[in-house]
């Protein structure tokens, strides 16, 4: 479904929701219900958060060839079998996707950092005015007396 805001993709899944005859009953798409669903159990976040692992399950399985990592292990956390194990908020994964983007974002300055850093080393280090003035320095050892 497109949304009218912002024309943004919005999954739907109208399975889930109650039914007009049975108002005491939550609705259900076997192949995306999670255990508890199936077990008549407490339903809550992890519920939901079960069926989103199912769905990115389905999007890695059915639509593309190769599913990223990141995303692959968020769908093993989010399909645990037991509601405890699985993980707990819609933070949780947003944590997880944005961790990861950090992760790119500082080994690319972390490695931008290292070529100038070879690009000033290389420069002084070609320099002969820097070579002669470093050259100036002796090193000697201290001389040190001891009273005893």
């Amino acid at each position: 479904m497109l949304s009218q805001v912002n024309n943004d993709v919005v999954l739907i899944d109208l399975g889930f929701c109650f039914a007009d005859a049975y108002s005491n009953t939550a609705g259900a798409t076997k192949e995306f219900s999670a255990p508890e669903q199936e077990n008549k159990g407490k339903l809550d976040i992890t519920t939901d958060i079960y069926c989103f692992g199912k769905i990115i399950e389905y999007i890695g399985l059915n639509i593309t060839d190769n599913l990223p990592n990141i995303y692959s292990k968020i769908m093993q956390r989010c399909l645990k079998e037991r509601q405890q194990d699985r993980l707990q908020s819609t933070d949780e994964i947003m944590r997880l996707i944005n961790k990861r983007r950090h992760t790119i974002r500082n080994s690319v300055i972390v490695a931008m950092a290292c070529v100038v850093l070879f690009f000033v080393v290389r420069t002084i280090m070609y320099n002969e005015e820097f070579n002669s003035w470093w050259n100036s320095f002796e090193l000697v050892a201290p001389h040190v007396e001891y009273d005893f």
